[in-house]
């Protein structure tokens, strides 16, 4: 008896034992979620998600107790059951690091289950984040063996990814291949892939401490790791500079890639866009990227310089990828560090590992140095900027010294650390004036001290930076600094035109036949067309060529004064001028003639990174509601950042009605609706009242649903 008593024990014991299972950095698909699942715990009564939230600095967090597990082909939500680390149904306040980590208890899943899909419902039900495709039975998810998954970086010191090898599918040559057959003797695995119709075989070989060669041949097999390995004395072969005479050319680029976890089931979730600066211009270039069936895409088109671009997809916001013209850039979209194939990729490896140096980017910091404007001098504060620029020079110089970059990488990143330095220091009277605007009520009866900016000021300008083209390797700040010059009162005399002021800032600052001159005369001809609103003539253009030295934008302003042209004769915007009326009444004057309509308000800027984009992606929309009794309204105002000139011309490509108010009436709107930022969106029934005043990014679908609402009240 007490035998039977002892194995029946033992017996539980093991398989209490063998329930419990725990799977490190599980593989996943489509995720939303600001960060990763780090864990996942099979225990013998729930199942346990680790999370690990990386980008919570800005924001606040609410879990609901109606998030969920689900397998797979079930539709049986298993609901939350308990959470460490943060409550369900209360907010989660933004900690100092940025940083958090919490768990999430669910029931236990049988033993059969391969994968799932996680969905976190918000204190909003309509709003949620998700995580699609989590493996559970990782062994046998996939014929390949785990000990070959994982994305795989050579180990000679350029740290290149090759092979990304998942449970579905790989990635290889810049290409989506999925698995035909996997046959191993011992250590050495033969993979063979297939694409639509082709072939691929791969060969591995298990190594030690997790690392495999792999090759197109047995016996040319070269080691890779899975985790960088650092070699400062690496040689990339052909690593040359960018050169001033062969910047510039009309050319294009191609910009490719894959989203990861992408399916047929997660298609409408997932998207990539991206955005273009046009150095020359300044205006931004909103484009969609279609996703094909494996998740990979490829987008063309014209780039006439090196340049980055910036990438929204369902993993982040923004991220920067740089181009180059007649390359490609093969881009792995993913949540965690962005992986790159194809011509540009150690250019944009070089420059990810150098992201988290910048200064100017760290909100502490530019807060700091903005309140200190009241208290410093206009040299003090223009030493705390060089200052800080010097520390990140070094910095970059301290990681050069331990990693691999190449030298157009590091060319890239000191040419703009210089231009931030040298954005900044233009900053100082915005910056002084909105903190004077302000100012606190504990901080009444601070000492502001009186300021003269005089054309000293910029000594710090070198002839060096401006002399040739390779400035616009800091794209746009480029263009911000030499905008920043031609509006700075330093330069100005009473009744000074645009060519005088120009030639007091090439006089003060000695920059007599640099580039920049001309890029500052491209711009002032480029405006100038937009505001003779299409009168100019051949004659104009050649006239105005005649005064810009540089080959390329003597050139180019021909091809962009015939896309002005263009951009006139298929304009529908509609400038609207704002009634003699202040203060309460001035709303009302606005919106008075479209009275009977439902108006949909967008307030924006020129300078906004996200304002252009998202009023282009409503163009189609707008399109489809031009025979419905609704107003597109536009207003915007006058700023150092966003000229008047500057408006006229992004405004030529918004259909719709505008507005452009002075700094005074812009501010008081943005007071009297209590803005915090732009852009921002209301709407506006048919009595002239006010129903929203703040939808929060409304996607088309969300638009169209309110704007139908409205209208069909009477």
């Amino acid at each position: 008896m007490k035998n039977n008593i002892i194995t029946i024990f033992l017996l539980v014991l093991f398989t209490n034992t063998f329930a419990q299972k725990t799977i490190e950095n599980p593989e996943y698909g489509l995720i939303s979620i600001p960060g990763s699942i780090t864990k996942i715990e099979i225990l013998d009564t729930a199942t346990v998600l680790h999370f690990h939230i990386k980008s919570y600095r800005e924001r606040k967090i609410i879990i609901s107790d109606k998030s969920y597990i689900e397998v797979i082909g079930s539709n049986k939500k298993l609901l939350v059951t308990k959470s460490e680390g943060i409550k369900l149904n209360e907010v989660k306040k933004a900690s100092d690091t940025g940083e958090l980590f919490y768990s999430l208890y669910f029931p236990k899943l049988e033993t059969n289950v391969k994968t799932i899909d996680f969905v976190e419902v918000h204190d909003n039900e309509d709003e949620y984040a998700y995580a699609y495709d989590i493996v559970i039975d990782q062994e046998n998810a996939s014929m390949l063996p785990l000990a070959l998954r994982g994305n795989w970086m050579r180990m000679d010191g350029s740290n290149l990814w090759d092979y990304g090898f998942y449970t579905n599918n790989a990635i290889i040559d810049r290409a989506v291949w999925n698995y035909k057959k996997v046959t191993n003797k011992g250590k050495k695995y033969t993979i063979t892939l297939e694409r639509e119709g082709a072939l691929k075989i791969v060969y591995a070989k298990l190594n030690k401490n997790g690392r495999v060669a792999f090759g197109a041949t047995p016996k040319q097999l070269v080691a890779y790791s899975l985790t960088k390995l650092h070699n400062p004395n690496f040689k990339l072969e052909n690593d040359l500079p960018y050169e001033s005479a062969s910047l510039l050319k009309l050319d294009s680029t191609t910009y490719s890639g894959i989203i990861k976890g992408y399916t047929e089931r997660v298609k409408e979730k997932a998207y990539v866009s991206i955005l273009i600066y046009d150095a020359f211009t300044l205006k931004v270039e909103p484009l969609k990227v279609k996703i094909k069936t494996d998740g990979s895409f490829s987008i063309k088109f014209p780039a006439n310089y090196p340049q980055f671009i910036m990438v929204s997809s369902t993993y982040t916001n923004q991220q920067q990828v740089n181009v180059e013209q007649g390359k490609e850039t093969f881009h792995f979209i993913n949540d965690g560090t962005p992986l790159f194939m194809g011509d540009c990729a150690m250019l944009n490896d070089g420059l990810t590992e150098m992201k988290s140096i910048n200064s100017f980017f760290n909100n502490k910091i530019m807060k700091e140095l903005a309140e200190s404007t009241i208290s410093v001098s206009p040299e003090d504060y223009k030493k705390a900027c060089l200052k800080l620029r010097d520390k990140d020079l070094t910095a970059l110089k301290e990681l050069n010294q331990k990693h691999f970059f190449s030298r157009k990488a590091l060319q890239i990143k000191k040419m703009t650390h210089n231009f931030f330095a040298m954005k900044s220091i233009h900053d100082y009277e915005r910056r002084r004036n909105d903190q004077i605007k302000n100012l606190p009520p504990e901080k009444e009866g601070t000492v502001i001290i009186d300021y003269k900016i005089e054309p000293s000021f910029y000594d710090f300008y070198s002839s060096d930076i401006f002399n040739d083209r390779l400035g616009l390797l800091a794209t746009p700040y480029f263009g911000f600094v030499a905008n920043n010059l031609t509006s700075d009162s330093s330069f100005k005399n009473e009744n000074d035109s645009a060519r005088d002021i120009e030639n007091n800032i090439q006089d003060r600052l000695n920059l007599e036949n640099t580039f920049l001159m001309d890029f500052i005369r491209f711009r002032r001809f480029y405006g100038d067309f937009f505001n003779e609103e299409n009168n100019f003539t051949e004659a104009d253009i050649e006239n105005a060529k005649q005064e810009i030295k540089d080959p390329f934008l003597s050139d180019y302003l021909t091809i962009t004064a015939k896309r002005v042209k263009a951009t006139h004769e298929k304009s529908t915007s509609n400038i609207n001028t704002v009634e003699k009326a202040e203060g309460e009444e001035l709303f009302e004057a606005m919106i008075k003639k479209f009275k009977g309509k439902v108006i949909y308000v967008d307030f924006w800027a020129t300078w906004c990174g996200t304002c252009i984009p998202t009023i282009k992606n409503t163009q189609s929309f707008k399109e489809e509601m031009k025979d419905k009794d609704v107003v597109f309204l536009y207003i915007s105002g006058e700023s150092k950042r966003s000229p008047e000139n500057t408006w006229k011309q992004a405004i030529a490509d918004i259909n719709g009605e505008h507005y452009w108010l002075t700094e005074e009436q812009w501010n008081y709107l943005l007071n009297k609706f209590n803005f915090n930022g732009i852009p921002r969106y209301m709407v506006i029934n048919k009595k002239g009242e006010v129903v929203n005043d703040n939808l929060i990014h409304p996607s088309i679908e969300e638009l169209k649903v309110i704007l139908n609402e409205e209208l069909a009240k009477k």
